[in-house]
């Protein structure tokens, strides 16, 4: 059966960079089912620009509204895809030709991913790669890891992607939440498809141009030591809310070995925070020791195959 891809672009006064956007979608080799522009309330023309130029173009839908931020343009995009995968992009970002073509190959895998993120390439004002990991892997389920470290498996918005059925249900939020991520909504995906236990992958391959530029909402901002903190405090409510949604509890601790080795190449660090998971587990010492055990062997088989 072939993917269908259903691609969302959320735009509030980028009408100077979503040209790029859309067209880069279009030139896609691997088509998109459905293009879905999400304007959050512009005032500097974006409408009228889109109109003019793809008006005539049934490939493309657009949807107005109100300004509500990042998140409610997620939220409406994600409510009028009808694809198998959702894929998101910023306005003022691009993807290379084949980024549907790799995000479809990896989704057929028989791993049954739930999303795929990529590696993105920094361009304008910064070049560089985003992540510095230049192997593909299966990242397995992260659910417990980010429950108790906030760990943040993914990528900026431009290059996630997740199954549609995943995405509804992230995206079912109470209304105050919604108003807490208005920018960085690209933080609700991943940390709610980790605590949700969605099955991740990540693709080296930088399919996705991150335009570094001087209006970047919060790359090109110095924050003060009281944004930082409240940052904190809307992450403790939405890690929270997922907490509750993926019935994560003490007990789900039993569980960590199991979840360590959905992992395809586990590195040191995360060992570490395993092994601390496997401690806190209500279970008795031997039992503790079995799973720290279990763990480390499989840490020592992955780096093994790693290194072939």
């Amino acid at each position: 059966m072939t993917l269908r891809f259903s691609v969302v672009i959320s735009s509030y006064n980028y009408g100077a960079f979503i040209e790029e956007a859309v067209d880069s979608v279009l030139a896609q080799r691997h088509a998109a089912a459905q293009l879905i522009v999400v304007d959050d309330g512009s005032s500097d023309g974006t409408l009228a620009l889109l109109a003019r130029r793809y008006g005539d173009d049934a490939r493309v839908t657009v949807i107005a509204k109100d300004n509500g931020g990042q998140l409610s343009a997620f939220i409406a995009g994600v409510r009028a895809a009808d694809g198998d995968i959702v894929c998101f992009l910023d306005a003022d970002d691009r993807w290379e030709p084949d980024h549907l073509s790799r995000l479809a190959a990896a989704y057929a895998d028989p791993a049954a991913f739930d999303a795929v993120h990529t590696n993105l390439r920094c361009f304008g004002n910064r070049d560089h790669l985003w992540h510095a990991d230049t192997e593909d892997h299966d990242l397995g389920l992260t659910a417990l890891q980010t429950w108790r470290f906030r760990s943040w498996h993914g990528s900026p918005s431009s290059a996630l992607s997740m199954r549609r059925e995943l995405a509804v249900r992230i995206l079912d939020l109470p209304q105050e939440m919604i108003a807490d991520w208005r920018v960085r909504a690209d933080d609700v995906l991943i940390f709610g498809a980790s605590l949700l236990a969605a099955h991740k992958a990540y693709l080296a391959a930088p399919s996705v141009g991150y335009r570094v530029h001087g209006h970047n909402h919060w790359m090109q901002r110095s924050y003060t030591a009281a944004q930082c903190l409240r940052y904190e405090y809307r992450l403790g409510r939405l890690i929270a809310h997922f907490v509750r949604a993926g019935g994560l509890t003490t007990e789900t601790l039993r569980l960590t070995r199991r979840e360590f080795e959905t992992r395809s190449r586990p590195d040191a660090g995360t060992f570490r925070q395993y092994r601390q998971l496997a401690w806190s587990a209500p279970l008795p010492f031997g039992k503790r020791l079995e799973l720290v055990v279990g763990m480390l062997r499989h840490y020592l088989k992955t780096r093994h195959t790693s290194k072939r």
